[in-house]
C-alpha cells in the first residue's frame, strides 16, 4: 500500500493523504479504517484484482450514517490507471451504500486535471454539479475541486 500511495502522481490528487506517505501513515490508516467502519459512518474497501487478489488501491464512503450527502473517495496505484479498475470497483460500492444506508446523494470531489477520475465517476452516473474550494489539511493549502453528484433516485432508475 505504502509504495503505491507514496507515488506523487497518485497523492497529488488526494485531499487527505500526506506526501511522502510513510509506513507509519500506512499503519495509522490500517488501525483507523476498521474502527471508523465499525462506527457506521464510513465504509472502506480494498480495491483488488486477479486470482491472487493483488492490491490496487482503496475506496471509502464517508458520511453515510444519515440522510444527507455521503462522499466517495478512492485511489489506485499509478500502474493500474486506465485499465477500468476504478470504474469497476465504484459500481458495487454505490449499490452497497444505497441499499444499506439512508443517504440521499453521493458526492465525489475530483481535481479537474485528474481526467481518469472524472471518467470513473461519470461512467457510474455521477453528474457535474459545480465547484467547491476545499482545504487540503495535510498539504496545508486550499484547492478547487469539481463536484460530481449521484442522487439515490437516479441510481435506482438506472437499475
Amino acid at each position: 500500500m505504502t509504495s503505491l500511495i507514496s507515488d506523487f502522481r497518485v497523492s497529488q490528487y488526494l485531499s487527505r493523504v500526506p506526501h511522502p506517505y510513510t509506513l507509519e501513515d500506512g499503519r495509522w490508516f490500517l488501525d483507523f479504517a476498521p474502527k471508523s467502519d465499525a462506527e457506521g459512518s464510513t465504509i472502506h474497501r480494498v480495491i483488488a484484482a486477479g486470482a491472487d487478489g493483488a492490491f490496487l488501491g482503496v475506496m471509502a464512503l464517508n458520511g453515510i450514517d444519515d440522510a444527507a450527502d455521503g462522499e466517495i473517495g478512492y485511489w489506485l496505484g499509478h500502474k493500474y490507471w486506465g485499465k477500468g479498475y476504478g470504474t469497476e470497483a465504484l459500481a458495487p460500492m454505490i449499490d452497497l451504500v444505497f441499499e444499506a444506508k439512508p443517504v440521499a446523494r453521493l458526492v465525489a470531489h475530483v481535481i479537474k486535471e485528474n481526467i481518469g477520475s472524472v471518467r470513473v465517476v461519470e461512467k457510474n452516473g455521477f453528474r457535474h454539479a459545480g465547484r467547491d474550494e476545499m482545504d487540503r489539511p495535510v498539504q496545508g493549502d486550499r484547492m478547487i475541486f469539481e463536484r460530481y453528484e449521484l442522487a439515490r433516485e437516479d441510481r435506482i432508475s438506472r437499475g
